[in-house]
């Protein structure tokens, strides 16, 4: 496939995925917080054990104190 007819297709896509959301009528919704960090009073915090499990499947390195140890991907500079 040539870059032409990539670039064709791709086009060709977008006017169709544009042409499908033009039908959508849905009001927009602006949420304003002037804190970052965002709790829930209403309940209390807990630890998922399911969760941890998957995070140590992303990050099976941890150190001694229980923190996952990381790699800065090789295209970072």
């Amino acid at each position: 496939m040539s870059e032409e007819d990539i670039q064709k297709e791709a086009e060709k896509v977008l006017r169709e995925l544009s042409e499908a959301l033009g039908d959508i009528d849905m009001p927009e919704t602006y949420y304003v917080v002037d804190e970052i960090n965002v709790t829930r009073k209403s309940i209390k915090p807990t630890i998922d054990k399911r969760f941890i499990k998957q995070a140590k499947k992303n990050a099976p390195k941890m150190d001694e104190d229980g923190s996952f140890v990381m790699e800065i991907g090789g295209w970072v500079e």
